[in-house]
C-alpha cells in the first residue's frame, strides 16, 4: 500500500455472473496532502489579558512529519515552530492596548504544502476610574 506521495500500482478485478473474471492494472500518482489548520474564533477581550485561541492542525499524508509552523499576530513578530505530531499549536499570548489583533497561522509538511487559518479578537480599553 502506498504511504505517501508516489505513484501506486491499482489493480481492478471485475467478476461477471458467469464467473468469467477480468482484471484491468494502472499506474496513478498520488499527491501530496496539505496541511489543515484550524482556529478558534475570539470573543472581545480586555487589554492586559490573556488569549489562547483554539488551534491546531491535521495532516492526511502518512509520512509528513516533521511540520514547520509559523505564528504572525499583527502587532508581533511572527515565530517559527516544529511539530513532531499532528495536533495542538500553542498560539496563546497576553494582548496589551485597544484595537484588533489578526493571527495567522500557517503550517507546512515535509514536502513543501502549506496550509494556513486566520482569525481576529477585539481588544477593548481598560476602564477608567
Amino acid at each position: 500500500p502506498l504511504v505517501d506521495d508516489g505513484t501506486a500500482r491499482v489493480t481492478l478485478v471485475v467478476t461477471a455472473k458467469g464467473g468469467k473474471v477480468d482484471s484491468l492494472v494502472r499506474e496513478v500518482e498520488v499527491s501530496n496532502a496539505t496541511p489543515v489548520v484550524t482556529l478558534g474564533a475570539l470573543a472581545p477581550v480586555r487589554s492586559g489579558s490573556a488569549v489562547a485561541p483554539a488551534a491546531s492542525f491535521g495532516d492526511r499524508g502518512a509520512r509528513d512529519a516533521t511540520w514547520r509552523g509559523r505564528i504572525r499576530w499583527s502587532d508581533l513578530p511572527g515565530r517559527s515552530t516544529t511539530q513532531a505530531a499532528r495536533g495542538a499549536i500553542d498560539v496563546s499570548r497576553t494582548v496589551c492596548g485597544a484595537g484588533t489583533r489578526t493571527l495567522t497561522v500557517a503550517v507546512s509538511d515535509k514536502d513543501g504544502a502549506q496550509g494556513e487559518a486566520t482569525t481576529t479578537v477585539e481588544v477593548t480599553a481598560v476602564p477608567v476610574g
